[in-house]
């Protein structure tokens, strides 16, 4: 418990020093991103600290498509999750989609992809958009 501490301190001075450093934005998102599924994460006392981290992060993103990935990360991560953290990043993404209508609507119909940018990537290289041939991809059931 104490490594995923002292990830959720490195992330909050990430946080912090990206406003400050623009070449250190994508290194922060590519780390938050990754701490979403540290084997620490469901059992931290350090839980509404990080959740907050992400909150902040997600609602001052400029990206939509970063914010569509781990808006993904988040309800995968929900499905295996204990009820705290579920809970809390079900609250997380509802607060933060009523400022990003794009990821609302992503969220209700996700059939539905946010628009790709030339050149823009996601958090973790992740893809915003589903399958749309007819046969589907087998499901990815999570």
């Amino acid at each position: 418990a104490a490594n995923f501490s002292i990830t959720v301190q490195a992330l909050m001075i990430l946080s912090h020093a990206s406003r400050f450093d623009d070449s250190l934005t994508d290194r922060f998102y590519t780390a938050l991103y990754d701490a979403l599924l540290h084997p620490d994460l469901p059992a931290s006392a350090k839980l509404a600290l990080f959740l907050n981290v992400v909150y902040k992060a997600m609602k001052s993103d400029a990206s939509e498509l970063r914010r569509a990935a781990f808006a993904k990360r988040l309800l995968q991560l929900c499905a295996h999750a204990t009820p705290a953290l579920a809970c809390g990043a079900l609250l997380l993404l509802s607060e933060v989609s009523r400022a990003a209508p794009s990821l609302r609507a992503m969220i209700a119909q996700p059939q539905i992809a946010i628009s790709h940018p030339a050149g823009a990537g996601a958090a973790g290289g992740g893809s915003s958009s589903r399958g749309s041939s007819s046969g589907g991809g087998g499901g990815d059931g999570s």
